[in-house]
């Protein structure tokens, strides 16, 4: 069965290693997320500044980084 749209017309114009579009448009909603993942805002919807605090907060967290040191 033919696929609907053919993967190298999903994002027309974006470079990529692999020759297509796709692992570029596959890739921007993972670096929207780390980008926003640093907002000072407790809403992504507007950015208010730049801030580690959840970063910290996390590794404040000896649950979380004793598993995050497990899964290695």
């Amino acid at each position: 069965m033919k696929p609907m749209v053919e993967p190298s017309t999903i994002c027309v114009g974006a470079g990529c290693a692999c020759g297509s579009g796709w692992c570029l448009c596959s890739s921007m909603p993972l670096l929207a997320l780390v980008a926003f993942s640093f907002n000072d805002s407790k809403r992504n919807i507007v950015w208010k500044g730049f801030t580690f605090k959840y970063y910290q907060k996390a590794w404040e967290n000896s649950g979380l980084v004793e598993a995050f040191a497990n899964s290695w």
